[in-house]
């Protein structure tokens, strides 16, 4: 007679809740911070310590994967504030539950869903703005969203990503004690305003009114890193104020009153500088335009003997092949020591033969570095 065998089955809801509740809350805290915040709700009713550790999580991601789950797109017209209204009480549910401090806040705005014409999210701002140290906004429906006060109270505040937003800071606004990186996209600038002095950081992308931050650009600024796309009212007097950049890019730009400055100004103010996007828009060429008959350019008479041994990235936008361009690119490849590679791209109007008597005259550039590399797009 076989005996009968009882196969005993472990306890395996039990367990996992005492494993889970028994992990370092360190480790709790890490494994919240990679997870999207529905998927840290639904951990959260496992176990009391997790519940605990999440309304007290630092870092609160509401990005896009969050609205994807929590918005359905197959709603009328008529439906779609009652949507934004539902969508707005959940966040401001997230915000009242949470008892810790907030120390990043990441918002993204769908473009279907203009949760920025609710006055809670002034309010949301409001709620964190007493700890929060990095706050990124992402405003993406058509119209811009005007930045509340209370941002302009973030005390605590290091890094500042904005989105289609209108920045209109308070009169006599003192800037900010902490912030090192600021990062702005299609922003307008409404008033003199600072960042603060310990700027490092400033990303310019498509915004106007920069003409604002001037107070930037004098010499006790400790900016490492610049870059302006796509933007105007550029002063040109800024570029002699930044001796501690080790960044610059510059594409796109361009100023009312058509100024100019020399390459060999400008380096010559960025002794530490290793990376240069650059385009044609303010560089002057000896005062005239280029052409093959023209003169060595300034930079290569004034700068003959400049050693750029910090520089290690060069990018050139719109080559035609001017004398003037050869005459740049041989005094870069012959005045930088560790330059690891200049990247050249060619004008669109450059047809295949004068690609070519480009790229036999490049082939023809001594360097200064035998690991130096010309790359031509």
């Amino acid at each position: 007679m076989a005996s009968k065998t009882k196969t005993k089955r472990p306890n395996c809801g039990t367990a996992a809740v005492d494993r889970l509740g028994n992990l370092p809350r360190s480790l709790i805290e890490l494994i919240l911070k990679h997870l999207p915040v529905h998927d840290v709700a639904r951990m959260s009713i496992l176990s009391k310590t997790w519940r605990d550790v999440w309304v007290m999580h630092p870092h609160l991601v509401l990005d896009e994967l969050f609205f994807k789950q929590l918005v359905s797109k197959k709603v009328s017209k008529k439906d779609k504030l009652a949507q934004v209204s539902q969508v707005s009480r959940t966040i401001s549910n997230i915000l009242l539950v949470h008892t810790g401090p907030i120390l990043k806040f990441h918002l993204f705005i769908p473009r279907d869903l203009p949760l920025h014409q609710c006055v809670d999210v002034d309010f949301w701002i409001k709620n964190i703005s007493n700890a929060v140290r990095k706050l990124e906004l992402f405003n993406k429906p058509f119209t811009a969203y005007k930045i509340p006060l209370y941002l302009f109270s973030c005390s605590e505040l290091t890094h500042l990503h904005l989105t289609k937003c209108i920045l209109n800071p308070p009169h006599r606004f003192g800037g900010f004690c902490n912030l090192i990186s600021v990062k702005l996209e299609d922003i307008v600038i409404t008033a003199d305003m600072s960042f603060g002095t310990q700027l490092k950081t400033l990303e310019l992308e498509g915004c106007a009114g920069i003409k604002h931050l001037g107070c930037h650009f004098d010499n006790n600024n400790v900016l490492t890193r610049l870059v302006i796309l796509y933007s105007e009212e550029i002063d040109l007097g800024w570029f002699e104020c930044i001796q501690k950049v080790e960044t610059l890019m510059l594409k796109a730009v361009s100023n009312s009153r058509n100024e100019r400055i020399s390459f060999n100004k400008l380096v010559a103010n960025m002794p530490r500088i290793n990376a240069l996007v650059l385009d044609d828009f303010f560089l002057e060429e000896n005062g005239v335009n280029s052409s093959d008959n023209m003169e060595a350019p300034d930079f290569m008479v004034s700068s003959a003997h400049m050693i750029l041994d910090k520089l290690k990235v060069v990018e050139m936008h719109g080559i035609v092949g001017s004398k003037a361009e050869f005459q740049l690119i041989k005094f870069l490849l012959a005045s930088t020591p560790w330059l690891r590679r200049i990247e050249l791209y060619k004008d669109t109007t450059v047809d295949p033969k004068g690609e070519l008597r480009i790229l036999q005259e490049l082939l023809q550039i001594p360097r200064a570095s035998t690991s130096s590399k010309i790359i031509w797009k």
